[in-house]
């Protein structure tokens, strides 16, 4: 068999997810992987009490299964139905980080991956940052080889690349050795799934709790002996070939960085949400909220958006009726922003979305491709107000706020955690954010209740 890209990648990525250690990691990107495990907790606890997250914890609870592994918030169930639950609570608001290249939200997937075998399996904390960062790198990893083609094929990563990523980071977290490491690759290559057509829709979320559990059921089968084709990832028709669309048979490599760079200390690597919308929303929401700061009382008459080509490809809702598809709207969310001064959990309500001084505002918002930003792949934005006594305001915004390269500061983080986990759990923030390493994972996940 002849194949595109180079032969030995899976292994070389099962080898490097077996052998990864702590010590080796460098001390900034642990820290990042803390605060991204801490946040997609606080993320999840609120994601439970959305609609999306209360309908599949019926749909986990109707099925009497073993209890295991906990879900985050209360209640017990199998390693894979508790990846599934904790995965969709994470990504139901669209308010969990994101990573560049993997134009997708890694933490939704990992995280629950590695409570949910790690509790199983007795982890500590210091497991669970080792596999995180795993998990995180074999993402990026694979998705600096196969975007955009992959994402513009009609894919949302988080489902695809997401499945490969949470096996990898579970696989670690149970401590597997490279072989067992490999299978679960080659497993988890053949669970993957999640169009981007259901973007705004309950299905999305459900992309990263399926990921999760298909990481996790990968990698307790190949534990068992489950076998897979060693080349699942770089094969003909494997993953990477199948899932690049029109770029099929471009050769791809994937493996050859794993552990010489680090996407966690990328300027783009991780981005901590400040805003429950989807990030390419964030550049124009964030030049909305300075524009709004010094409107005073200046009526708005026209508001022009200018946005990469990119932006609107990812913000397809442009006249949103839920708040599912107003995370996916540029003209909602900077309609809010300018209209309430903010962005938050309760600006995605149905009346909220419905409300007629926001679909006034959006009424007069134009979003457009803009020659400066048209090739711009971080959803550079500007967005320019003419008002009622005839100022101008202009602002541009090149990167997302919560970026590696524009972090968010540890009193927003804190006050973000508390604004989803909710007050009674203040303390949990700091419990995560600085757990000693032998705390067990069991601990962490008993905390949420």
């Amino acid at each position: 068999m002849t194949t595109a890209s180079r032969v030995g990648q899976t292994r070389e990525l099962a080898e490097f997810v077996s052998a990864l250690t702590l010590s080796e990691i460098p001390e900034l990107a642990a820290d990042r992987a803390r605060t991204a495990i801490a946040d997609v907790i606080g993320v999840a606890l609120a994601g439970r009490r959305h609609h999306i997250g209360v309908t599949m914890l019926e749909y986990v609870n109707d099925q009497g299964a073993r209890e295991v592994s906990g879900i985050l918030g209360g209640g017990r169930t199998t390693p894979e139905l508790a990846g599934l639950a904790n995965g969709t609570f994470a990504h139901a608001m669209d308010f969990d980080d994101s990573n560049h290249p993997l134009y997708g939200h890694p933490s939704c997937h990992l995280v629950p991956a590695i409570l949910a075998v790690g509790e199983e399996r007795g982890a500590s904390f210091g497991d669970a940052l080792t596999a995180y960062i795993a998990g995180f790198e074999v993402d990026a990893a694979l998705a600096g080889a196969m975007n955009m083609a992959h994402y513009e094929t009609g894919f949302h990563s988080t489902g695809t690349i997401g499945t490969v990523g949470a096996a990898a980071a579970a696989a670690r977290t149970m401590g597997l050795d490279g072989e067992m490491t490999q299978r679960a690759l080659g497993i988890a290559a053949s669970r993957a799934a999640g169009l981007r057509a259901n973007t705004g829709t309950m299905t999305k979320p459900l992309h990263a709790g399926a990921a999760a559990m298909g990481g996790i059921q990968a990698v307790r089968l190949a534990a068992r002996g489950w076998d897979a084709d060693p080349a699942a990832l770089e094969a003909d028709l494997g993953f990477c070939s199948v899932f690049m669309g029109r770029a099929a048979g471009t050769p791809v490599e994937f493996a050859a960085q794993l552990g010489r760079t680090w996407s966690l200390l990328d300027p783009v690597g991780l981005a901590i949400k400040p805003y429950p919308s989807c990030g390419a929303s964030h550049p124009a929401v964030h030049a909305a909220l300075a524009i709004h700061a010094e409107l005073g009382d200046d009526e708005v008459r026209q508001v022009r958006v200018g946005v990469s080509a990119l932006a609107p490809k990812l913000l397809v809702h442009n006249t949103p009726v839920t708040g599912n598809e107003a995370r996916f709207s540029a003209q909602y969310t900077v309609a809010a922003a300018l209209v309430r001064g903010h962005l938050e959990l309760s600006d995605f309500t149905s009346d909220a979305v419905t409300d007629p001084a926001v679909r006034a505002m959006m009424q007069r918002t134009a979003v457009v491709v803009d020659e400066r930003h048209r090739d711009g792949t971080e959803f550079p934005a500007t967005v320019e107000v003419h008002t009622a006594s005839g100022r101008r305001i202009e602002r541009t915004v090149e990167i997302a706020r919560g970026k590696n390269a524009d972090p968010m500061s540890d009193a927003e983080l804190e006050a973000k955690f508390i604004a989803c986990a909710g007050p009674a759990k203040t303390a949990l923030w700091a419990g995560i954010r600085k757990a000693a390493l032998d705390v067990p994972v069991a601990e962490i996940v008993a905390s949420t209740v």
